[in-house]
């Protein structure tokens, strides 16, 4: 006579109080089962948020106590919380360790710390991801990449591009925090490297690889190894090149353009002319020698404005 192996609930004491812990020891499916018909089963576990049945504990996986958390796939754990997820039944190795709502699938090796609402999904060579915390954050079809934390709600319990931050589609890339943040491949190659540390809406969007946006606001970079450093609506378009300031904008390679007075405005943005130009908008220039300390009575520095700039390029024709 073929027996199927059950779960097996353990109890194991902890001072005065107990934690309940299920071990699987199965693979067999709850796939499709009615709520009424999943709870009737031990090794099924019903979770309401995504209104479906699931296996509890797949085979040498973990679930310690808490409400509705389920780890289907092998050698996975849930830590605590409540309705997580850890691993599809196919998927090894991810660990959630609490929070509420979160979901590591179709992937392996992956971890979810806490916080609210985030994934680590969509990906079947998936493996090495991390989202430490914050609120409907995502990596999706990624490797080695990192969420530490941020986002916020979105229009529904399923909605990934409110205030979350997103990393789609590329590998090696983090997200330090903040919100609205997003690192995703269009339609080009697969990238990697990239760095977005915090801030709110900035965006490496189908970028070649190593681009960084080093926090600020609305600020987008697509060359490769690009950078923009803060500030707000910056664009930095052309390989290696880099913006910072205000509405500064670098579409050519190895360049450098700095908007120290530009407005919120679109139409107030410093844009880049050639390959290799840097280029600079500011009030003033002040060109000083040592550190600024008085030397035989004055400060020696030069400064430069509209009114003298004809003085420096006389100065440079002779």
């Amino acid at each position: 006579m073929m027996m199927m192996m059950k779960a097996v609930v353990l109890v194991v004491a902890v001072a005065a109080s107990s934690v309940r812990v299920v071990q699987g020891q199965t693979s067999e499916s709850c796939d499709g089962l009615s709520k009424k018909n999943c709870e009737e089963k031990a090794e099924c576990t019903f979770n309401s948020f995504y209104e479906d049945c699931i296996l509890t504990a797949g085979k040498g996986s973990v679930v310690r106590d808490g409400s509705e958390n389920v780890a289907p796939g092998k050698y996975c754990a849930v830590g605590g919380g409540k309705q997580n997820e850890a691993g599809d039944t196919d998927d090894t190795h991810s660990v959630i360790g609490g929070g509420y709502s979160n979901i590591c699938f179709q992937g392996s090796k992956n971890t979810i710390s806490g916080g609210k609402l985030n994934s680590i999904a969509n990906g079947d060579s998936q493996e090495f991801d991390t989202i430490s915390g914050g609120s409907n954050n995502e990596i999706a079809n990624s490797s080695n990449s990192v969420i530490t934390g941020g986002g916020g709600p979105g229009m529904d319990k399923f909605d990934k591009d409110g205030d979350s931050n997103l990393i789609r589609g590329e590998k090696k890339s983090t997200i330090s925090g903040g919100r609205k943040n997003r690192i995703i491949r269009g339609s080009g190659s697969i990238s990697s490297g990239h760095t977005i540390s915090g801030g709110d809406k900035n965006s490496i969007l189908d970028s070649d690889s190593n681009g960084a946006i080093t926090g600020g606001k609305r600020n987008s970079v697509e060359g490769r190894g690009a950078v923009v450093v803060g500030g707000a609506s910056n664009r930095a378009y052309g390989r290696n090149s880099l913006a910072f300031g205000q509405n500064a904008d670098t579409e050519f390679d190895h360049s450098m353009v700095v908007n120290l007075i530009g407005g919120t405005e679109f139409s107030d943005d410093l844009k880049g002319t050639e390959e290799g130009e840097f280029l600079m908008n500011a009030n003033s220039f002040r060109f000083q020698i040592g550190n600024g300390k008085e030397k035989g009575g004055a400060i020696q520095f030069t400064k430069m404005t509209y009114d003298n700039i004809d003085n420096l390029a006389s100065a440079l024709a002779e």
